[in-house]
């Protein structure tokens, strides 16, 4: 071998080392984790639309006058708590955590068309755009992919849940909330019984004024303030008309009065097939259903929320 040939192999070796230097180079760029944030610049409170597909179902919630609604679902009020599990998780989302930067991968990690799109948009324009697959290994973390990307994350958060609820409703299930300190007396009907009244003094202590005065049993009091003081309906009855509810003349009425004067009437009426009972706010149109053990729980027996003294009635 001469010289020049010697020379010629020198250079070709030269080149095809600089060239398998500078694929390792952009092969290791293009795997190396993203430490910044997977969506710069998010900005919970401006956020103001929520769009959320997975199969046949899509979700599509906004924000107007800074009251979160469910357009999907006849714009009705929707779950404040919902949303913000949602927002909370989504913000400060890091990419340090890239598992796949192969499309062939999508699959593997159900970050394709059998994940869960999520598009969080600030006057019109998306902020965070994303596919939810499947949860971590340790079920405290969820693998995410970036829409239009082909790099698949794993994020330190357990998102699934919050975002695919199936079929169940994105609407704010909230009937009633009060504090039991602002509490001032509660009195409900038994079906067609006496009614029975509750009440609360300036010290905290509770006694039946109504139908006589008695003393009340505690752990009972107890077991029905902790009912009482939050009131979530299990779903709602809004093809079902008055009438049919049983709401047209309920027997069993629930009144709450607040130390400020407030009072909140809950009308109970007819009971479905899968025991839940036709429930509205007085006064409003939106027909909420409730498990019948909630009403069980209140709507105790005099007797049993207040014993006759030893020796009453002899």
């Amino acid at each position: 071998m001469n010289l020049r040939t010697t020379l010629l192999l020198a250079l070709i070796l030269l080149v095809l080392a600089g060239v398998a230097t500078v694929m390792e180079k952009n092969r290791k760029q293009a795997r190396a984790p993203r430490t910044e944030a997977l969506f710069p610049g998010f900005n919970i409170d401006a956020v103001d639309a929520l769009e959320i597909s997975s199969g046949n179902i899509k979700v599509e919630l906004v924000k107007e006058a800074d009251i979160w609604i469910v357009s999907s679902e006849n714009s009705k009020p929707a779950s404040v708590d919902l949303v913000r599990n949602i927002l909370d998780k989504v913000d400060g989302l890091e990419g340090s955590g890239l598992v796949s930067n192969k499309a062939a991968n999508h699959s593997v990690y159900e970050v394709d068309a059998t994940g869960v799109e999520v598009k969080l948009t600030e006057n019109g324009v998306p902020s965070a755009w994303f596919i939810v697959g499947k949860p971590g290994p340790d079920y405290m973390s969820s693998y995410i992919r970036l829409h239009d990307e082909d790099e698949t994350y794993r994020v330190p958060v357990y998102l699934r849940p919050d975002v695919d609820r199936g079929g169940r409703t994105w609407r704010d299930q909230t009937i009633l909330s009060v504090e039991r300190a602002n509490i001032a007396s509660y009195t409900y009907t038994p079906d067609e019984e006496r009614s029975v009244t509750v009440e609360q003094d300036e010290a905290g202590t509770w006694t039946v004024t109504a139908p006589e005065n008695r003393a009340v049993q505690q752990q009972i009091l107890d077991i029905v303030l902790s009912s009482l003081t939050d009131i979530r309906a299990s779903g709602f009855a809004d093809s079902v008309d008055v009438a049919t509810a049983g709401l047209e003349s309920p027997t069993r009425v629930l009144e709450i009065r607040a130390r400020d004067g407030s009072a909140h009437v809950l009308e109970i009426g007819a009971e479905n097939e899968q025991r839940q009972s036709y429930t509205r706010l007085q006064g409003e149109e939106t027909i909420y259903l409730v498990p019948i053990g909630r009403w069980n729980t209140i709507f105790r027996k005099l007797d049993e929320i207040a014993p006759a003294p030893v020796g009453a009635g002899n």
